[in-house]
C-alpha cells in the first residue's frame, strides 16, 4: 500500500490535496485496487515533532504533504508551537529519502532555507491550477520511495540472519547497524532516545557474538570427548 500524509490545520484545504490525489489515481483501476493499493491518511497537525516518526512509518507513508503555518487554526485538546519548516528540520536526519512537500499560500522567507531538504514547494494557488499535474509527481516519488523501502527491509534480513549464523563480517554489522538505524529507529523513537537504542543493538549483537562463541566451545567439547571414547 502507498500512503500519502497530508498535515494542515485547516479541514478544508486537507480535503483539496485528498480530492487533487485522488483525481490523479490512474482511471483505469477498480475502486478495489485502488483501496488496496492507495490510501490518503489527512491529519491535523501532531501534537509533537517527535510523534512524526512513529505517525509515518505506523500508516506506511510514502509522501509527506505538510502546510507551511500550522497554528492558524487552534487544534483541539493541545497547543501546536511549530510550523511545517520545523517538521522538514526534524524529519530530515530521521528519514532522508522521505519525499516531503511544503504548501503555502504566503511568501515566507524562512522556506528558502530548507528548499534543499525538501521535493518542492508548492504554493496554493499553484496547487490549485497544477493539482493533477504535481499529485501524479509526487505518486511517483512515492512509488520510488516505497520500493527503496521494501528493499532496504530485505537487506535488513538477509544481514540479520548472517549475524544469527554467525557468518557476518564487520562490514555486515556496519551496514546493519547503519540501514536498523534509517528503517527501525522510527517504530523506537517514542520509547527510547537514540544513543540508547543504538546501545541496546549493540548489546543485542554482542550477545549473539558470545553466543556463537559459547555454541563452538560445546561443540569443540562434544568432538573432543567422542575422540576420547573412540581411543578407548
Amino acid at each position: 500500500m502507498l500512503g500519502i500524509g497530508i498535515v494542515d490545520d485547516r479541514e478544508e484545504q486537507r480535503e483539496e490535496i485528498s480530492e487533487a490525489f485522488e483525481l490523479a489515481l490512474p482511471k483505469d483501476l477498480s475502486p478495489e485496487k485502488i483501496k488496496k493499493n492507495w490510501k490518503l491518511f489527512p491529519s491535523v497537525p501532531l501534537p509533537n515533532l517527535r510523534d512524526y516518526p512513529f505517525w509515518i512509518t505506523e500508516n506506511k507513508i510514502s509522501a509527506l504533504i505538510v502546510d507551511q503555518r500550522l497554528r492558524e487554526v487552534p487544534t483541539p485538546k493541545y497547543h501546536i508551537d511549530y510550523d511545517g519548516h520545523q517538521v522538514v528540520k526534524y524529519l530530515r536526519p530521521r528519514m532522508p529519502n522521505l519525499p516531503i512537500v511544503i504548501v503555502t499560500g504566503y511568501q515566507d522567507d524562512i522556506l528558502t532555507d530548507i528548499r534543499d531538504e525538501v521535493t518542492f514547494i508548492v504554493g496554493k494557488d499553484e496547487l490549485g491550477r497544477r493539482g493533477n499535474e504535481l499529485t501524479k509527481e509526487i505518486l511517483e516519488k512515492a512509488e520510488v520511495y516505497k520500493k527503496d523501502y521494501i528493499f532496504k527491509l530485505a537487506k535488513i534480513d538477509e544481514l540479520a540472519q548472517k549475524v544469527a549464523l554467525g557468518n557476518a563480517t564487520a562490514e555486515d554489522i556496519t551496514e546493519l547497524r547503519g540501514l536498523q538505524m534509517e528503517l527501525a529507529l522510527p517504530f523506537v523513537e517514542k520509547k527510547i532516545e537514540t544513543d540508547q537504542w543504538l546501545n541496546r543493538f549493540e548489546e543485542a549483537v554482542n550477545k549473539l557474538e558470545a553466543l556463537e562463541k559459547d555454541a563452538k566451545s560445546f561443540i569443540e567439547k562434544i568432538e573432543k570427548s567422542s575422540d576420547e571414547s573412540s581411543e578407548e
